[in-house]
């Protein structure tokens, strides 16, 4: 048995049946955004709280932009 860091290697072959019955085996990926939620191989949030606040510092940036002067009139 292998063992890594922090547990043991699961070298599970996962697939799914076709219509026909045959077999497909699913790919590995290291990551996969799916409904807009980055899911990676270790299941830690990082890569989606670096995106979540790469966007928000964006909307920041696009609202500092457009406004010249922020204070408590202009919103």
């Amino acid at each position: 048995m292998d063992y890594d860091v922090v547990g043991h290697k699961l070298t599970t072959p996962y697939s799914i049946s076709r219509t026909d019955g045959e077999l497909c085996r699913l790919a590995e990926v290291d990551e996969e955004k799916d409904l807009g939620v980055i899911l990676t191989k270790d299941l830690k949030p990082g890569r989606q709280c670096r995106e979540a606040a790469r966007k928000a510092m964006n909307v920041l940036r696009t609202i500092k932009r457009h406004f010249t002067r922020l204070d408590k009139t202009t919103f």
